[in-house]
């Protein structure tokens, strides 16, 4: 895509690139990408011009309001588990991709939370833990579940 703007009396061609640098100014974005996504769209939402907060970084450093987010995030995904461990009665919980690797304080309230809103007292105590794959978790999960289905119905071919 390209353009054609008159500023000034002069003629000047930009780009969709071009027409994008600063589309964002002023806004701010908060960043959890350190847990939640990959930092590369941090990256693109600053080359458009947001003011990037790094969540982690302003709550460690003692930011309330980020403390606030960070909690009330991670209360929001214990609630959520607790519901699938009500409903399903599992051994144990396990965590994967960004979420599995958050750890301190987002992590902290997660876990809280979960035990908070099981019912069964017996529940309580499962273990919760980050999966060892981290963020290829799902990936390998995936892989695996293919990998069983085609070796059952004999099409694996190698």
């Amino acid at each position: 895509m390209q353009d054609t703007i008159e500023a000034s009396g002069q003629t000047e061609r930009r780009t969709g690139r071009e027409h994008a640098a600063g589309a964002l100014q002023g806004l701010r974005v908060i960043d959890f990408s350190h847990f939640i996504a990959g930092p590369f769209c941090t990256l693109i939402l600053a080359d458009l011009g947001a003011d990037i907060v790094k969540i982690e970084n302003a709550a460690s450093n003692g930011d309330k309001d980020a403390t606030a987010i960070l909690t009330s995030a991670g209360e929001a995904l214990g609630v959520s588990v607790a519901f699938l461990v009500n409903v399903l009665d599992p051994e144990m919980v396990v965590v994967g991709g960004g979420l599995g690797m958050a750890g301190g304080l987002y992590w902290e309230a997660f876990q809280r939370s979960c035990r908070e809103h099981i019912f069964a007292d017996d529940s309580r105590g499962l273990p919760i833990v980050s999966a060892k794959l981290g963020t290829d978790a799902g990936l390998v999960g995936a892989a695996a579940v293919v990998f069983a289905q085609t070796t059952q119905q004999g099409q694996l071919r190698i």
